[in-house]
């Protein structure tokens, strides 16, 4: 995991929305992408029934933006005080 594209992701954000601006998800979408917290996948068909490629109406093959395995695996392991305390 890059803590400096992290940094600079949070600073983006708060440069954006800090007192009362938008971000619309497209453009989170691209922030996300240049952190590499998402990455493009090309798929040539949709993966599965919730699949959000479909859902936009998307023609395969496409580029499907997916987290970055150490965020999906992040994700899913429990917070390291809940492995300690419980």
């Amino acid at each position: 995991m890059n803590i400096e594209a992290v940094k600079t992701l949070v600073h983006k954000l708060a440069e954006r929305t800090w007192e009362g601006g938008e971000l619309d998800g497209g453009e989170l979408q691209d922030l996300l992408l240049e952190a590499g917290i998402l990455v493009p996948v090309e798929v040539a068909e949709p993966c599965g029934e919730n699949c959000n490629c479909a859902d936009y109406d998307c023609e395969f093959p496409t580029t499907c933006n997916r987290l970055a395995p150490e965020w999906a695996r992040t994700k899913m392991e429990p917070n390291q005080n809940q492995k300690e305390n419980g």
